[in-house]
């Protein structure tokens, strides 16, 4: 193998298959198969900002800034397990919802109700609510 100083391209040379148990039909006894391959650093990845915050005004003003003109959002939704059979489920204690630059937590546990900009969000048909294993949220 060999690698240009810009770490742009890689050279290998590889031998024949020839005598060895697999034909090459096109390729002679001498040849050899030349791979060229460019390599690109991968794409600049930056975590997103996360916000939690108590106030509901706050919330609000956050996801209207942030989040509704998104084309798609992630969505989690977090709450006190019940280990007893046949138990109530607990009230949900948090919402996560995020896209690639910021993730909003929001503790509606302890807010008086839901940011109106929180439900604008949940109910929009242009946004897509993307999550895993969602289907017991």
């Amino acid at each position: 193998f060999s690698i240009g100083a810009e770490a742009s391209r890689v050279t290998a040379q590889l031998p024949s298959h020839a005598g060895h148990g697999c034909s090459m039909g096109l390729y002679s006894q001498e040849a050899r198969l030349a791979l060229e391959v460019t390599v690109r650093p991968p794409p600049q990845f930056t975590l997103p900002r996360w916000v939690l915050a108590y106030d509901m005004n706050i919330l609000d003003q956050i996801l209207r800034a942030e989040l509704l003109a998104e084309t798609a959002i992630g969505l989690d939704i977090e709450w006190k397990p019940t280990f007893l059979k046949g138990a109530p489920q607990s009230k949900t204690g948090l919402i996560q919802v995020s896209s690639h630059r910021v993730a909003v937590l929001l503790p509606v546990k302890h807010l008086p109700q839901l940011p109106s900009a929180l439900i604008e969000l949940l109910a929009s048909p242009k946004i897509i609510k993307v999550g895993c294993g969602i289907s017991g949220d």
